[in-house]
């Protein structure tokens, strides 16, 4: 019977320790996976400050340099070339090309609201007479933070600027949501569409899934040459 008693008692010892070194194995990996998680976020962070930085300095030699020369030469085409039609087409292409890209690469003041904000770029767009622009919103934004509203407008940029590059379409629909769960914003074009599988680096989709990524979002993205790209990007609202 002591025998027993004792073997029990070094089975239950022996279940103790296990349990414990069980226990001490998930704490030690829960607080690297979560060290892990925070330098990851931090090192998105951090890129993201780099990116807006670089935007700042783009979208200024945009606007001094390249602008001001495209500008210089247009007034001299149209004074000494007035009768080049291609050469004066060519020149405005340049000039809205120019816009486009300062456009979307300045400094983003949302102080009026994320919706006015993407509204007001959406009558630039249009105003340029290349496609078609439609924006469609509902919800409460001031549920949302600024930093938030700040990354969303810097997705939308990019992806009208995809669309206006890449897509040869004609019509395009923007639909910004913010519900109880979620922030939705879907963007829909007409064009021919791209192969989602192969690698697109000049389409911006990596620095938008960085963007999406930051705040734990999902980013789907589907096109085909028959119904053109279809973006959607969702983001929950912090509990």
């Amino acid at each position: 019977n002591y025998f027993y008693l004792g073997l029990c008692v070094e089975f239950i010892t022996f279940g103790f320790i296990l349990t414990w070194r069980y226990k001490e194995t998930l704490t030690k990996n829960f607080i690297l996976l979560t060290e892990h998680s925070k330098h990851k976020s931090e090192l998105l962070e951090r890129e993201i400050e780099i990116q807006e930085r670089e935007r700042k300095q783009i979208a200024s030699d945009l606007h001094d340099d390249l602008g001001a020369t495209i500008s210089a030469i247009k007034l001299i085409v149209s004074n000494s070339y007035a009768n080049d039609e291609h050469l004066i087409k060519m020149v405005n292409k340049a000039s809205k090309d120019i816009r486009v890209f300062s456009s979307t690469f300045s400094a983003v003041d949302i102080h009026e609201g994320l919706f006015i904000t993407i509204n007001s770029r959406i009558s630039e767009l249009n105003a340029l007479g290349i496609m078609k622009f439609q924006f469609i919103d509902s919800g409460d934004e001031s549920a949302i933070s600024q930093e938030l509203k700040i990354s969303t407008f810097r997705m939308f940029s990019e992806l009208a600027n995809n669309i206006l590059k890449h897509s040869n379409a004609e019509n395009a629909t923007i639909q910004g949501i913010i519900d109880e769960e979620q922030l939705l914003l879907m963007v829909e074009d007409d064009g021919i569409g791209f192969d989602v599988q192969e690698k697109n680096e000049g389409i911006g989709l990596d620095n938008i899934q960085k963007r999406v990524s930051r705040f734990n979002g999902k980013l789907y993205v589907t096109s085909d040459a028959r119904s053109g790209t279809t973006v959607i990007i969702t983001i929950p609202k912090p509990k």
